[in-house]
């Protein structure tokens, strides 16, 4: 059994950052918010040895139309960085990250409890949109789980049987097979679970409040899927928080010591792309 690493990205207080979050496979939202980065960098030339950091910070994947070219958009990205001297990509895990690479590397046992969670990925979670962007499902296994959508409980409970197990197994070995191939599972495991420039701490979903243990060092779990604390009067250990996952109705939501960016991409269409350098946040 594999998991995502919680590996954590320091960057020098001195850079400049770009952040985005939950496209949910938007591909088209995705370019429109590199070309605001691109427009940026041209207005706002980097000052001499500044690097420009691009932080997707999670959800990038299920619920929208295009998971596969998405991911294809941020692997040309990600390599073109790795030769820049000057702008960096990064990806942050975030909760539907986290459940796509459990789905595909995540269980050796393909038993009853891994049906029971990947029908739940499949169904509620996005996932047969991701599945269908890689070609990994055909028109009858597409209609047998889209049909229990808006069904009870009950509904998806009965297709936990041994013959969509075996469907399942099938659907989870091609989808491996695609993802490698296109190089998208090292996209995953290549993720960070969080990332510090400065006194600003990036995650997905946000932190422990109450908890003594470091901002980095906290699990990857409570970073993927935490809520954070609506009325929160003091600092997140020095730091000031930025998340996506949930921003309230609109984004950005700014609190007193933290900046929720989630766009609400599938109900807007629209992504949100913050800038932090210094002081300053736009």
């Amino acid at each position: 059994m594999q998991k995502l690493s919680n590996k954590h990205l320091d960057i020098s207080p001195d850079d400049r950052v770009y952040c985005l979050s939950d496209i949910h496979g938007h591909a088209d939202v995705l370019l429109s918010d590199y070309e605001l980065i691109q427009q940026d960098l041209r207005h706002r030339p980097l000052k001499k040895g500044q690097v420009a950091h691009i932080i997707h910070l999670g959800d990038m994947c299920d619920k929208g139309p295009d998971t596969n070219k998405t991911y294809k958009f941020i692997y040309h990205k990600l390599s073109s960085s790795t030769a820049s001297q000057n702008v960096r990509v990064h990806l942050v895990a975030g909760n539907h990250e986290q459940r796509l690479y459990d789905f595909v590397e995540g269980s050796d046992q393909e038993d009853a409890a891994w049906q029971r969670e990947a029908t739940e990925w499949i169904i509620y979670g996005g996932g047969l949109e991701t599945l269908k962007s890689y070609g990994v499902i055909d028109a009858k296994s597409w209609q047998l789980f889209n049909s229990a959508k808006d069904e009870l409980t009950r509904s998806k409970d009965e297709l936990l049987t041994e013959k969509n197990l075996r469907l399942l197994r099938k659907i989870r070995a091609a989808l491996r097979r695609k993802m490698n191939q296109s190089k998208h599972l090292g996209l995953l495991n290549g993720q960070y679970a969080s990332a510090q420039c400065g006194h600003i701490f990036f995650c997905h979903a946000g932190i422990d409040p109450a908890s003594r243990i470091p901002l980095r060092q906290q699990s990857l779990d409570i970073k993927t899927s935490a809520r954070i604390a609506k009325a929160r009067m003091e600092s997140y250990q020095g730091c000031h928080l930025v998340h996506g996952h949930k921003s309230g109705k609109d984004a950005p939501r700014i609190g007193a010591f933290s900046i929720g960016i989630d766009p609400k991409t599938m109900r807007t269409g629209k992504g949100l792309v913050a800038c932090f350098e210094g002081e300053e946040a736009r």
